[in-house]
């Protein structure tokens, strides 16, 4: 018999709590801890480059073209990562090919019981 470890009663908990919409790992406290350092070095940077570099140039359409789509790369990174993260890698499953689908459960069921 499959034995159910915290991993699968966080997912568990974490879909429950936001409806089944969302996938995240709440017992993975390195992967939490480098999630948030990623998105605050991008915040960090894209503040310093906006005060210290895009802000004083603001003086004319192409400065404040710079700086909005600077801000909304920014913008669409962190939202990106954000979306990678609370994605259930398995939805993927279901575009692969047959053979390849039976060789990931394998591997799954494999995983499961070392």
């Amino acid at each position: 018999a499959r034995r159910l470890g915290t991993a699968d009663a966080s997912r568990r908990l974490a879909a429950s709590r936001l409806g089944g919409r969302c996938w995240f790992q709440l017992n993975d406290g390195c992967g939490l801890c480098f999630a948030l350092l990623t998105h605050g070095l991008a915040l960090f940077t894209g503040a310093l480059l906006n005060i210290y570099i895009l802000l004083p140039q603001l003086d004319g359409v192409l400065g404040v073209a710079q700086c909005v789509g600077y801000n909304l790369v920014v913008l669409l990174m962190i939202s990106s990562h954000l979306r990678c993260m609370c994605t259930n890698p398995g939805t993927a499953r279901e575009h692969l090919p047959a053979e390849l689908q039976l060789a990931a459960r394998r591997e799954v069921a494999r995983q499961a019981f070392v």
